[in-house]
């Protein structure tokens, strides 16, 4: 027998009811795939998997020892979908699926819709979750966009570290830069958090998480939350800033769509990108004056957060980090209510507001957008 939860398999048991019953514990990951399975004396056998769901067989640091390549009996693999051993496919339920390859052995039984225009990776009907399988799932097989993206925040920190708020010492007038609110480590009741950015900002180690369109843009599609921290394009007039774009890597996501900024003048703007995210924010100045016109929003449900930067359309970047950070720590904690973590992130502001004149008064503010 097979028992399922919320993540996918979590247990089988042999020759249930009798005093000679083996129950065995599947510790999934995020999609739902079987990675480790252990019994009362331990961790039985263990497995990894490329992308698309190839399973990686032994190596130097995947032995036996370890518990790689150990038969266990448990045919649910990729997404806990069971296994055929004799052709190696995949039962997604409405057609079979081949890890090798990352593609369905059969087309989506779905009609094509005009959503298949909108995004080139969906003109291929034996593909997989639109070629992200790293965060997105078939549940059935008949699903080409693919599920996915819950409980995944993705973070796009587009500023440089020495923009942070600062005190000036009076004698010297040396700034002392304030630190960033740690991204490190964030997450917690089943949630992930994946800050992208250069290492001075995000404060993680090792090679940095490029914040570029094309990331941005699959995060968008792909995740349960979205939050951009910069600086909002636009322009002063009369002491009042007032935004007119976000700018990820040479793009510039405008209300009529993005413009990359490396063309030459005049040139087409490209589509607005899809959005499929739950929730998006926009933690930048003046960011309410335009209620995230920027993208195509192809979910049900979906609001976005954006800040109110008062009178004058500005608010410290500094503040706007501290306040995404409050706010990303509130909706874990409070396990999605978007209501809550807005307050949390306005509370963060009005803080900093009593050290700084041009946070005073600002707020976030959560507002419902309409699928197109």
């Amino acid at each position: 027998e097979y028992v399922y939860g919320a993540s996918g398999l979590l247990a089988t048991v042999d020759d249930p009811g009798t005093a000679g019953q083996a129950v065995q514990y599947a510790t999934p990951d995020h999609l739902g795939t079987p990675r480790a399975i252990s019994d009362e004396n331990g961790a039985v056998s263990r497995h990894d998997y490329k992308p698309f769901g190839e399973e990686l067989t032994e190596t130097e640091n995947r032995t036996a020892a370890l518990g790689y390549g150990t038969v266990d009996g448990v045919r649910q693999k990729f997404t806990s979908k069971e296994r055929d051993s004799e052709t190696g496919l995949d039962n997604f339920g409405a057609r079979y699926y081949r890890s090798g390859q990352g593609r369905f052995v059969s087309c989506d039984p779905k009609p094509v819709t005009v959503e298949c225009f909108l995004n080139p990776q969906r003109w291929n009907l034996f593909g997989y979750v639109n070629n992200n399988p790293l965060v997105a799932i078939d549940l059935d097989g008949a699903d080409g966009k693919g599920k996915g993206g819950d409980k995944v925040i993705s973070v796009f920190l587009k500023f440089a570290a020495d923009q942070r708020n600062y005190e000036t010492d009076r004698v010297t007038g040396q700034r002392t830069y304030e630190d960033g609110p740690g991204w490190q480590g964030l997450g917690g009741n089943g949630y992930s958090v994946t800050p992208f950015g250069s290492n001075d900002v995000t404060g993680i180690p090792g090679p940095p998480r490029y914040a570029g369109a094309s990331t941005f843009e699959a995060a968008l599609k792909n995740s349960e939350v979205v939050v951009y921290v910069g600086h909002g394009v636009g322009s002063t007039v009369d002491g009042v800033f007032r935004q007119g774009a976000i700018n990820i890597d040479a793009s510039y996501y405008t209300t009529d769509g993005v413009k990359d900024i490396s063309r030459t003048e005049g040139s087409d703007l490209d589509p607005k990108p899809e959005a499929s995210a739950k929730v998006i924010c926009s933690f930048t100045c003046d960011a309410s004056s335009k209620t995230g016109a920027y993208f195509t929003y192809t979910g049900v449900g979906q609001v976005v957060v954006v800040v109110n930067s008062g009178k004058d359309g500005e608010t410290n970047v500094g503040t706007l980090e501290k306040a995404a950070h409050a706010f990303v720590r509130a909706y874990i904690a409070s396990e999605g209510d978007v209501n809550k973590a807005a307050a949390a992130a306005s509370a963060e502001i009005a803080a900093a507001g009593k050290k700084h004149e041009r946070d005073r008064g600002d707020t976030v503010e959560v507002k419902p957008v309409k699928s197109n």
